[in-house]
């Protein structure tokens, strides 16, 4: 058995903490991350494992800094009506991941360069629903 001194102790308890912290970090998806409308109107509330964003205009946008649903976790848009969007820009580095629910009464509609990926158990319940590289909704009129 090797005895290890005091500074060699707490530089390993120190790197052991920072391993747990960070791998449960990682493991605390809470949804969607860094909403911001940028067009139209509305609010984005988070409770729990529950988003939801209240959409104010007939038409919003909001860019997202990440846009991921585990399985656990639901995306509830209220809208003003069923021909209400909302554009989600999704600005993050990697594709987003849908395991979990996404609920609107309107259109919803995502859009990352890096893809968008459906789990098998993924639910998505709204009027309309739109996955589409960054370049095909250039002309949409928000706001």
């Amino acid at each position: 058995m090797k005895w290890i001194n005091k500074t060699e102790w707490a530089s390993k308890r120190s790197l052991l903490a920072l391993a747990v912290t960070s791998a449960v970090c990682s493991m605390a998806q809470a949804g969607p991350e860094g909403g911001e409308v940028v067009g139209g109107a509305g609010d984005i509330n988070h409770n729990g494992s529950t988003t939801t964003i209240n959409q104010a205009t007939d038409r919003m946008a909001i860019n997202w800094q990440s846009f991921d649903v585990a399985a656990d976790e639901r995306v509830q848009f209220i809208q003003p009506s069923s021909s209400s969007i909302a554009l989600n820009n999704i600005l993050s580095n990697h594709g987003s991941k849908i395991q979990g629910q996404i609920d609107a009464n309107g259109q919803v509609i995502l859009i990352n360069p890096n893809g968008v990926i459906f789990g098998e158990n993924a639910t998505v319940n709204v009027g309309y629903s739109g996955v589409a590289p960054l370049t095909e909704f250039t002309g949409l009129a928000i706001g």
